[in-house]
């Protein structure tokens, strides 16, 4: 009925069309008005407390930034301190050596093992190969005298066996020796960080800068926290709107 002839739903509209329903009309128009004058009161609310919280961002945003000016200074002066220790400065060239042999130790094993899954397959596929190895000729392992030697050795000539045992060797044994070598260096390697970290830490807890840090971090989630309620009463506010 009102989508037909009342297209405006006032009080105006009711009091001049259709005495029959009159008081029903009246009802609905006052349940709307009720409605709309709490929609808009909850929108009211809701914007004011979207105020205070955007005040609130920036009296936090503000002490951050001081928090963050402060950090920057005490990492200077942290910096400062650092240098004037001779030991400090031993054990970071030493560190930085360190890495540079572990990225090249690195390179290396990697390569080793590429040559390995490349090759090996090769040696284990040749039958002559893995006969006289497995045989452990030419080691004081190998067993066999007579004729069964002699044959042995023809072999071991004719394919080069004493330079393929070698490479073969080589390529089972040498990347499994480098990777526990390799280990050794990484262990020493961060125990040499462990002690510069060490240095570090106690010297920014002298001049105040982990104090300042946590403050940061916390005045950081307080901000963000801020930031999401505001997102979601702003999303609040136009669903009721």
């Amino acid at each position: 009925l009102a989508r037909l002839y009342l297209p405006d739903l006032s009080r105006e509209a009711i009091e001049k069309t259709f005495v029959e329903v009159r008081g029903e009309l009246q009802e609905i128009a006052r349940r709307r008005q009720q409605r709309e004058h709490e929609l808009i009161a909850s929108i009211d609310q809701s914007q004011q407390q979207t105020s205070q919280w955007h005040r609130k961002t920036d009296e936090v945003t503000a002490e951050l930034n001081e928090k963050a000016a402060q950090r920057d200074q005490l990492q200077e002066e942290v910096a400062k301190r650092l240098k004037q220790i001779p030991e400090y400065e031993r054990l970071t060239n030493e560190a930085a050596r360190a890495e540079q042999r572990l990225s090249s130790n690195e390179a290396r094993m990697e390569q080793t093992q590429r040559e390995a899954a490349e090759k090996l397959p090769s040696y284990d596929n040749s039958r002559l190969f893995r006969y006289l190895y497995d045989r452990n000729f030419g080691t004081p392992e190998y067993r066999y005298h007579g004729l069964t030697r002699r044959l042995d050795r023809w072999l071991a000539n004719l394919i080069g066996y004493d330079s393929a045992r070698g490479s073969y060797e080589f390529l089972k044994v040498t990347p499994g020796l480098m990777a526990t070598e390799l280990q050794r260096r990484r262990d020493q390697f961060n125990a040499l960080m462990e002690q510069i970290e060490s240095m570090e830490q106690q010297v920014e807890e002298d001049v105040g800068l982990r104090d300042v840090i946590v403050q940061g971090e916390a005045l950081g989630k307080e901000r963000d926290a801020l930031v999401d309620q505001i997102a979601e009463r702003n999303r609040q506010i136009d669903q009721l709107q």
